[in-house]
């Protein structure tokens, strides 16, 4: 039964709806208050058709689901008729043991076995441990770390050290407790439940203590929202800062009373530190909260007038401390990958760079253009990801047969933001709060979904961590579409313990589609971790680098691990830099001497360098060994290191100087061209040019450093980024085109740099095409131009992506004979 439940839930779920809906909506024909049942049956209907579906998807799904949303318009007239007093309803007992079993559920999701290693969504912790080491390693004050927080920032998505609810108490905890997985996510964790009880009251406030219920077990169980509880991310405490933000603004426009307008301020500020995703309904709410203090005409125009003065006052110094900190700018930044960040930094993505319809020849973007690259990006790429996301028949982005209510599957990034099952109550509950006296609510709540929807489409990729904060208003109508069916059945006479047990069955159903992941079955690290931990123990050296190559989710387990037996035996242990670690990996160090220099200097200083695996670093290694280090191996069990430190005897009998292979000094590439007379390339104006990343520079790298080329500098030539593609005419008496071309020295670190050069003559015939040309491989060109009226340079990424194709065409001539 339980691989039944795990395998289609949605579909047993609406199955079980259309199966209640039906039998009420016979009931409405049973019962004597014809004027109650009018009311009760346009619910069924729209639940079952819902429901229908749901179960049926296609054509013929989405035809029912429109013909739900009509019914469901009819059916809102209930909440009309049935005006809720929220100050005098009393609890029934039974909602009471629903919101008990509720909050034990959650809880246990939120605690249970907080501190196991979890897998997969360590990938996601592992630069917030990393950010969060690093800050613990300088030793700032805690008010320094504080004070950093209160500026707005490039927020990160799925998680971050940079955040006030979050990434302050857990380093707090960090610094005075220990590294342990458990103090790390007891922040989000807490966070959740805040966020759960401040969206309860905020519901139970305004629709009552069903809808209330039902808010709290749409809310909680949510798969994304969960996700974010469990594991450490700033997420969770931005989701609880904006929801207790969201209640106090509720509270202000309801009571006008001025005390509310500061505490609102406070928590939409918190919501905005560190998560930038959230600072868009935070803004939506900031500008909507006085406007609905305004129009409560309620009250006296003298105390509106006070209230949202108030409001306005509060955000006041807010705005003003972010101004003087330079910081306002970065407001709506978020990793550069919105739409405004493309036009200014011209990072195009693939699909854009590919489009046939917009044309990006032309920097910067006319405003005509820039409005097309915005349409298209939006219909072919972000649009219907976003669709795919938020439309319950939709299938899922990940193309695994996978249900939709896993938490994880493979990649726990491209789940639903909403339960299929539910989508007939959130029409049910939309349609109730338009036509319900709650119009500043209503409004806000349109407005909330529009906008978290427009600034996904505004980004070239679409995840959960972008439409998370569109859970709280589609959670709040899914919340009030349940109470008014609870109220339909009651009107059919149907037992409201039936109701609930059905409830308690839905929620059951949500929880064992969970355990397999929420619930992880206790864990050790990995035995790779436990084999570098024991490598670490054994030397003496109080600062260890690491080169290790070891997935996100193991490093993070380490990080954490390390950073506690350091605190303890006072060693420090840190990663290697990246353009070092970059240079062993891609084995730059062969062909490098200075690398080498740089690597054997800091283990001089008194620095114990581990390399893992052994077999990966071998020839790295053997030329470290020149440069008057010694290296040992050390094997435990299946895993074997090598460790560079100062000449000394080996630390212990298990750790033996290291038998290395023979590695022949390489040679130096040297690339020469004919002396010639001409005209250098870069005295010439393109005809066309087109970018695919970045405008090409003359007699500079594309970054804007000087050419160079195995450490020979060049003093006339282009510095290109791929894909990039420029169009020349060709100078009367040209005979010939010569140039060196190589990736520059500013990429050799990187494992991706590699690119391509085509030559093409005016009709785009091909006169010349380069092998792939890598950091260890440049090459000379010479083309016959004879004939050629002009010539075409394409850079073209080599197939494998434009990262690090940072490409120089150096001493390039047009050859002119004497």
């Amino acid at each position: 039964m339980i691989e039944v439940l795990e395998r289609d839930t949605s579909q047993l779920v609406s199955i079980s709806l259309m199966v209640l809906s039906f039998g009420g909506g016979a009931g409405t024909f049973l019962i004597r208050d014809k004027q109650g049942a009018h009311r009760a049956l346009p619910i069924f209907l729209s639940v079952f058709l819902g429901s229908l579906a749901v179960s049926l998807q296609g054509n013929l799904g989405y035809l029912l689901l429109f013909t739900s949303a009509f019914a469901s318009w009819s059916a809102a007239k209930l909440i009309q008729c049935t005006r809720i007093d929220t100050q005098t309803e009393r609890s029934p007992r039974t909602t009471a043991v629903c919101i008990a079993l509720l909050g034990g559920t959650l809880a246990s999701f939120a605690f249970y076995r907080l501190g196991n290693y979890t897998g997969t969504a360590l990938t996601w912790e592992s630069p917030v441990i990393a950010d969060l080491l690093a800050e613990l390693q300088t030793e700032d004050l805690l008010l320094t770390s504080f004070t950093e927080r209160l500026r707005w920032n490039d927020g990160v998505l799925s998680g971050g050290a940079n955040s006030m609810v979050f990434g302050f108490p857990a380093l707090v905890a960090l610094r005075y407790v220990s590294a342990d997985f458990w103090l790390l996510r007891l922040p989000a964790a807490i966070a959740f439940l805040g966020a759960c009880l401040a969206f309860f009251l905020v519901t139970r406030r305004i629709f009552g203590l069903v809808a209330a219920t039902a808010a709290l077990a749409v809310f909680g169980l949510n798969q994304v929202v969960l996700i974010y509880a469990r594991y450490g991310t700033s997420a969770a405490g931005s989701l609880c800062a904006l929801l207790c933000a969201f209640l106090l603004c509720v509270r202000l426009v309801q009571t006008q009373r001025i005390v509310w307008a500061p505490l609102a301020i406070a928590c939409l500020y918190l919501a905005t530190l560190g998560y930038a995703p959230a600072r868009v309904p935070v803004f939506l709410l900031t500008f909507m909260t006085p406007l609905g203090v305004i129009l409560n005409t309620e009250f006296s125009l003298r105390r509106r007038i006070a209230a949202s003065g108030a409001f306005t006052l509060a955000l006041v110094p807010v705005l003003l401390f972010q101004l003087q900190s330079q910081s306002i700018d970065s407001y709506f930044a978020a990793r550069g990958e919105q739409l405004f960040g493309m036009l200014i930094t011209k990072y195009w993505p693939d699909e854009i760079r590919s489009l046939q319809t917009v044309s990006l020849a032309t920097q910067p973007l006319t405003p005509g253009e820039a409005i097309g690259v915005g349409i298209e990006l939006m219909r072919q790429v972000t649009g219907p990801q976003l669709i795919s996301l938020i439309d319950p028949l939709a299938p899922g982005l990940s193309g695994t047969a996978s249900p939709l209510l896993q938490p994880f599957h493979g990649d726990p990034l491209f789940l639903k933001v909403i339960t299929p099952a539910l989508a007939p109550f959130v029409f049910l509950g939309l349609c109730g709060c338009l036509r319900s006296r709650h119009r500043w609510l209503s409004t806000t709540l349109l407005l909330w979904l529009a906008s978290c929807c427009v600034s996904v489409l505004l980004s070239n990729r679409v995840d959960d961590h972008r439409l998370l904060f569109a859970i709280i208003p589609l959670s709040l109508w899914a919340a009030v579409g349940i109470s008014l069916f609870v109220r339909a059945c009651k009107i059919v006479n149907l037992n409201y313990t039936v109701i609930a047990i059905c409830a308690a069955l839905f929620c059951v159903i949500g929880v064992i589609t969970r355990a397999n992941d929420m619930y992880d079955p206790s864990g050790q690290p990995p035995p790779a971790v436990s084999a570098i931990r024991e490598v670490a123990r054994e030397i003496p050296t109080k600062e260890i680098l690491l080169a290790l190559d070891m997935s996100h989710r193991d490093a993070a387990v380490l990080r954490l691990d390390l950073w506690r037996d350091a605190a303890e035996s006072g060693t420090r242990v840190t990663w290697l830099s990246p353009h070092l670690k970059e240079a062993l990996d891609r084995g730059t160090i062969l062909y490098r001497p200075k690398i080498r220099a740089e690597l054997a200097e800091q283990v001089k200083r008194g620095s114990a360098l581990v390399l893992y695996p052994a077999s990966r670093y071998q020839q790295s290694a053997s030329l470290l060994a020149r440069e008057s280090v010694s290296i040992f191996s050390r094997n435990i069990g299946a895993y074997s290191f090598l460790i560079v430190d100062t000449p000394k005897e080996p630390y212990s009998p298990d750790m033996q100087r290291a038998a290395l292979p023979e590695v022949p000094e390489p040679k130096q590439v040297s690339l020469v061209l004919p002396e010639a007379s001409g005209v250098p390339l870069s005295s010439l104006v393109p005809l066309t040019k087109r970018y695919g990343f970045a405008e090409m520079r003359l007699n500079k790298t594309w970054r804007g450093s000087a050419l160079t080329i195995a450490g020979v500098p060049y003093q006339s030539g282009l510095g290109i980024h791929a894909p990039t593609t420029l169009r020349y005419a060709v100078p009367a008496g040209a005979t010939s085109f010569q140039a060196i071309v190589a990736i520059d020295d500013d990429a050799l670190v990187c494992a991706d740099g590699s690119a391509r050069v085509v030559l093409r003559d005016q009709s785009g015939n091909s006169l010349h095409e380069t092998p792939v040309i890598t950091s260890t491989s440049p090459t000379t060109v010479s083309v016959n131009v004879r004939g050629v009226s002009e010539l075409e340079v394409e850079v073209n990424e080599a197939e494998d992506g434009r990262d690090c194709d940072h490409v120089d065409i150096a001493d390039a001539l047009f050859v002119i004979p004497k």
